[in-house]
């Protein structure tokens, strides 16, 4: 392990990223979930700064110690600082990672409004990288859709629709582009 700087500014890394890996596999699980825990702590606490312009650490350290819904916020931040810099790719990874850690919680309309959050800056990202004629891009609108229809048509319902009507129509679907219009709310 090497130090760079002078304590407490000092940062540590391991000399090769294997070594790095060995010494994380040969930590139990529960002690990594609890080095996880203590590490997103101290950036709370301690780095405001890192947690306003690196929630994405924050979100990583909080999902590996389990704590999800915690987590969840942050991924969700992650991915609009990445989208808002035109950084697709990267608002995609988070927006994912987040994902996936609400499907690792019970159902719930809190669960349900995060993620429509999150996939509601995942499928603008799709549409850029992929196109929205891409069968990604049409499963995140779709799954939105639900999301909204559960949620009671929240306010972002037209905006899903529009995009659903808009790919239907880039697709040559127009038979889903008038079904999808027709169950606007008036």
């Amino acid at each position: 392990v090497f130090c760079r700087g002078a304590i407490p500014q000092a940062v540590y890394t391991f000399k090769h990223a294997l070594v790095r890996d060995a010494a994380y596999s040969g930590l139990l699980k529960s002690r990594r979930a609890e080095l996880h825990a203590t590490i997103a702590s101290a950036f709370e606490q301690r780095f405001p700064e890192i947690v306003q312009t690196q929630p994405e650490t924050l979100a990583h350290h909080l999902t590996e110690a389990g704590l999800i819904e915690n987590a969840i916020g942050y991924w969700l931040q992650a991915g609009k600082n990445s989208a808002l810099r035109s950084a697709n790719l990267e608002a995609i990874a988070h927006a994912q990672r987040g994902i996936e850690a609400i499907g690792r919680l019970p159902a719930g309309e809190g669960n349900d409004r995060s993620e429509l959050d999150l996939q509601l800056i995942l499928g603008p990202c799709l549409i850029a990288t992929q196109g929205p004629a891409a069968s990604k891009t049409v499963a995140i609108f779709a799954r939105a859709r639900e999301l909204c229809e559960r949620l009671g048509e929240p306010p972002e319902y037209l905006q899903v629709m529009f995009w659903l009507a808009t790919v239907s129509v880039v697709r040559g679907e127009l038979s889903s582009y008038g079904a999808g219009l027709a169950d606007l709310p008036e």
